[in-house]
Order: structure tokens, then C-alpha cells, then sequence
């Protein structure tokens, strides 16, 4: 404890280049838990290693490029980086090992030209250690696996962090877990990721010692697997998510446009949004092996050329499904709404409504369950023109990526949602309506590399949380029924 109070007390500022001329220098002479300033005009490389607890921290107008190591600075101790940019080209960013442990914070890791790229984690790689992300961007980095992130055995907390065009030619487009990781995820944006295998922005492999991911207010937008799951990837572990919002995610030739969980992954998703998703077959929502809970979900427009369009669960004796209050809108193909098969024990399938769905509500569950509602659940606002741009968008989506924003979409800040137990039947009264005939390009900081995912009245991914309030769809059920 002393000894820890005393390094604090002795801790110094080390600035380059004006007591160090160049941060390989600094680091070397740096002692335990110093603190390095990279000062204004300066542009440091990484240095190989950083042995000892450091933060380092940039000035505005300075930065970092890549280390000389192809695997990246290596970092043996805790190592905090703060408000720097960091481009890297053909070489990983970092390498986080067993002793070490990275936090970054107000950090941008960019890529910035260059020929080839990191079999793994184009930004970090970690093995046996602890990540923390706060308020960073990945942007347009690539790997083999993981085009920004690569996590063996890791634990990864990350909040408000932006993954934006990243890539890898094998699985994870921009995050890949591999056996005993543990992913935390909050308030992040995953945008435009690519992957040549599965999972477009987040693929977890656990066999064997098993693999977590948990996913909490995040949105998930125009991410594309080349083999399962256009979003998410997970086998063999457990995936939680919550409040997230999943728009226009696809994965070609094969299943879950968004989320694809096999290997006896139990699935747990509520409150949250599966808009425009397309795959070939078997849904935005793919659970090939192990329990579902799904409720409070809200599926619009998603595409599948068969199988179950919105949810499709393939049970093993043991695996359980519960869906409820749960809204479909807008399906125009695939065999049923939701589609299980195999032995699983009863399903639980209460509360749950269709409006405007062309295909059959269920496949492989006795009738019943989900309500075909004969009124717009939303009182008019699904059925007016402001919302028809959603399904062009959504069919164009599941043809592949590359749709607009229609031209007509207003920008009306967050729709109502009702916190009490009654339905909400108030208007949206916000008055920054977008009147302008051009698309909205950049709203909430989020740069649209296709459709914008926050430019809709409240028939989207606008809205937060699930979006349409369940009391709403309860109060549709409640008028079909009288």
C-alpha cells in the first residue's frame, strides 16, 4: 500500500520533445506510473515496448504513428492513452500481453494507407489480459480475424466507442473473441464493418472454454458477413443484448441477418429493434442450437428469400423459447414470421402482434401467439408516408447495401415513449422536423455510409430502446379483440 502511495507521489511529467526528443527516448527514461505529453506539431512513432505503468497523452495538433514492430507496441505493464490519434498503416497498433493492460480513452485508431495487414487485431490484440475503450473510434482498419480487435482469454469493456469501416477477410469485420473472452459493450455504434466470414461487426468463437458477449444501448448498422450473421456471430457461448438497435445488416449466402448464435449459445435480446436486416434464408434473428428468450422486440422489413424472415430457431431437446410482446411489421418474404424446428420442450408464445405482414406468422408452432392486428398498432403513424421510405429501404437492404435514405425522411428528434403503465397515444410534438429535400448525412455524430440509421419518424432505428412502446401494441391488441 505504501509503496504503491509512494510511486503516485513520485510520478513525473515527462513532455516530448521538450525533455525527451522522441517518445521511445521518454519511455526509456520514464519510472513506474509517469505520465508522457506529446506536445503540440509532434507526430511520435510507438515505441517497441512500454515495460511500466505509463499514461500517455497527446496535445491537440500532435499524435502517433505505428510502432516499427509488425505486431505493434507491445505493452507489458498498464498503459493508459489518452486523447491521441494514432494511424497506422500495414503494422498492428498494439499487443497487449498476460503482464499488461491497455486503457484508452478520447482515442482515434485510424489506418492511413499501406500494403497488407495483421493476421489479427488490425488495432489491438490481447491475450490473458483487461481492455478498456472509452469514447474511441476504430476506423477502416483490417486483419485477417478481428479487423480492429482480436481478444483471446481477454476481458473487453467498452462504452460509446464508434466502429466504423473495418474489416477482415475471415471472421469479426470489426471485433473477433476468441475461447474465455468476455466482450461488454455500451453505447456503441458498429457501422459499415465487413467480413469475408461470419460476423460482420463481432464474430466469438468459444469452443471450449466458452466466450461472453453482452450488448447494451448499442446500434448496429450496415455490417455484412460473407457467411453467418451480418452483425453478430457467437458459438458457443452466451449472448445478452439489450436496448440495441440492429438496421440494415446482411449476410450472404447464408443465415441471420443480424445475429446468428449456434453451439448451444443461449440467446437473450429484449427491448430492442431488427430493421431492414437481409439474409438468403433463416432470418435476422438465427439460433441454430440453444435457448431463446426474446421479448419487448420490434422486427420491421427484414428480408429472407426462405425460411422464418424474422426469427428462426432450430432447438436441441433442452433449448427453450420464450417470445413476447413482440411487433412484426412490414414482411413481405420468407415461409413465416418466426419458424422453429426440432425437439425443444413447450414454447411460451404470448402477446406478440403482426401488421401489414404478407407471410404467415408462424412455422412449427401451433397457431396463435402472434395476433394479426387489423389496425395500424401505432395509430396512423405506420401507415403514413413518412414511414414508406423504411420499406424501400429495407428491400433494398436485403438485395444487398448500397440503398439511400429516402429523400422525404424527417429528422424528429427521439419519438415519445411512454414510462408508465398506460398506452402512449400522445403525438410526436418535436418541432426540429427536417424539411429540406436532401438526406440527412450526419445526425447524433454518425456519418451515413448508406441509409442513415437516425433519420425516421419513429417507424426505425430513430428511436431509442425498443422504439414503439409496448403499451402500444397492447392496446392494438386490445382493440382487435372487442
Amino acid at each position: 500500500m505504501w509503496s504503491v502511495l509512494v510511486s503516485l507521489a513520485l510520478a513525473d511529467t515527462i513532455r516530448v520533445p521538450s525533455d525527451a526528443s522522441r517518445l521511445a527516448f521518454a519511455v526509456a527514461q520514464a519510472q513506474d506510473n509517469d505520465t508522457i505529453v506529446i506536445e503540440r506539431g509532434a507526430f511520435e512513432v510507438l515505441p517497441d515496448r512500454f515495460p511500466r505503468p505509463l499514461t500517455l497523452t497527446c496535445e491537440v495538433g500532435s499524435g502517433l504513428r505505428q510502432a516499427n514492430d509488425p505486431d505493434g507496441a507491445a505493452v507489458l505493464a498498464p498503459l493508459t492513452v489518452t486523447d491521441c490519434d494514432l494511424a497506422v498503416q500495414d503494422h498492428r497498433g498494439f499487443q497487449v500481453g498476460t503482464t499488461g493492460s491497455l486503457t484508452l480513452q478520447d482515442v482515434t485508431v485510424r489506418r492511413s494507407g499501406g500494403v497488407g495487414a495483421p493476421s489479427s487485431g488490425g488495432g489491438v490484440a490481447c491475450l490473458q489480459s483487461t481492455l478498456t475503450f472509452r469514447r474511441v473510434t476504430f476506423d477502416g482498419l483490417q486483419a485477417n480475424e478481428g479487423g480492429a480487435l482480436r481478444a483471446e482469454d481477454c476481458v473487453v469493456v467498452s462504452s460509446d466507442t464508434t466502429w466504423v469501416g473495418n474489416t477482415s477477410t475471415a471472421g469479426g469485420g470489426a471485433v473477433s473473441l476468441a475461447t474465455g473472452a468476455r466482450f461488454e459493450s455500451t453505447g456503441d455504434t458498429y457501422e459499415d464493418n465487413h467480413a469475408g466470414g461470419s460476423g460482420g461487426a463481432i464474430q466469438a468463437t468459444g469452443w471450449g472454454t466458452g466466450v461472453t458477449v453482452q450488448l447494451r444501448d448499442d446500434v448496429f448498422v450496415g455490417n455484412g458477413g460473407g457467411d453467418h450473421g451480418g452483425a453478430v456471430e457467437i458459438a458457443a457461448g452466451e449472448l445478452d443484448v439489450l436496448r440495441t438497435r440492429f438496421c440494415w445488416n446482411t449476410s450472404t449466402p447464408y443465415a441471420g441477418g443480424a445475429i446468428y448464435a449456434q453451439g448451444g449459445t443461449p440467446t437473450t435480446v429484449a427491448n430492442s429493434q431488427f430493421v431492414g436486416n437481409g439474409t438468403d434464408e433463416w432470418g435476422a434473428l438465427r439460433i441454430n442450437s440453444g435457448a431463446l428468450d426474446a421479448r419487448q422486440l420490434t422486427f420491421v422489413a427484414n428480408t429472407a428469400a426462405a425460411r422464418g424472415v424474422a426469427i428462426a430457431h432450430e432447438r436441441g431437446a433442452a433449448d427453450g423459447l420464450t417470445l413476447a410482446n413482440s411487433l412484426f411489421v412490414d414482411h413481405t418474404t420468407g415461409d413465416a414470421l418466426v419458424e422453429v424446428t426440432g425437439i425443444g420442450p413447450v414454447a411460451s408464445v404470448t402477446g406478440n402482434g403482426s401488421w401489414n405482414d404478407a407471410v404467415p406468422a408462424v412455422s412449427g408452432l401451433p397457431a396463435g401467439g402472434i395476433d394479426v392486428l387489423g389496425a395500424d398498432p401505432l395509430d396512423g403513424r405506420l401507415a403514413s408516408p413518412d414511414c414508406d421510405w423504411l420499406r424501400t429501404v429495407g428491400a433494398a437492404a436485403g438485395a444487398g447495401m448500397g440503398a439511400t435514405e429516402g429523400p422525404n425522411a424527417p429528422d424528429l428528434g427521439t419519438t415519445p415513449t411512454d414510462t408508465g403503465g398506460d398506452a402512449d397515444t400522445d403525438a410526436d410534438t418535436d418541432s426540429d422536423a427536417d424539411t429540406d429535400s436532401d438526406a440527412d448525412t450526419d445526425v447524433d455524430g454518425l456519418t451515413a455510409r448508406g441509409p442513415s440509421v437516425f433519420a425516421d419518424p419513429g417507424c426505425g432505428c430513430r428511436t431509442t430502446g425498443a422504439g414503439w412502446p409496448v403499451a402500444l401494441l397492447a392496446l392494438a391488441l386490445v382493440r382487435r379483440r372487442r
